[in-house]
C-alpha cells in the first residue's frame, strides 16, 4: 500500500506541475491505480530525452517501435503515441525534492525546445 500511495503522490505531483506545460495524456488516475510512470506527450521525443538527460533526468522512450505484425498504418492512434510519448520517472524511490527536480528540469526542456522551434522559423 505505501508503494502504491507514493506512486500516486508523485503522479499528481508531476500532473500539477506540468499539467500547464504540456497536455496530460491522463488528468486522473482511477482510485486504486499505481503507475509505473507519467506520460509527457511531446512533439520530439528524441530531442527532449537529450534534453531531459541532461538535466539528469531518466526519462524512457516509451513503446517506440510497433511489432512487425501489427502494421502502424492500421493504428493510427497507437502510432501517434508511440512518436510522442515519454516516460518520466514516479516511481516509489523518488521523494518530493526529487519529483521537484524532475518538474523543474522538464519545464525547462519544454521551455527551452520552444525557444529552439522559434529560432528556427525567424
Amino acid at each position: 500500500p505505501s508503494i502504491v500511495a507514493t506512486r500516486r503522490r508523485n503522479y499528481f505531483f508531476l500532473l500539477g506541475r506540468l499539467r500547464e506545460w504540456a497536455t496530460p495524456l491522463h488528468n486522473e488516475l482511477p482510485h486504486g491505480v499505481c503507475p509505473l510512470f507519467f506520460p509527457l506527450v511531446v512533439d520530439d521525443k528524441a530531442a527532449m530525452l537529450a534534453r531531459l538527460r541532461k538535466r539528469g533526468v531518466e526519462a524512457i522512450d516509451f513503446w517506440s517501435e510497433f511489432h512487425p505484425g501489427c502494421p502502424a498504418d492500421e493504428f493510427p492512434e497507437a502510432a501517434r503515441l508511440r512518436r510522442s510519448v515519454l516516460e518520466l520517472p514516479c516511481h516509489q524511490d523518488l521523494n518530493p525534492e526529487a519529483m521537484a527536480h524532475v518538474a523543474a528540469s522538464v519545464q525547462q526542456a519544454l521551455h527551452e525546445g520552444s525557444a529552439l522551434r522559434c529560432r528556427a522559423r525567424g
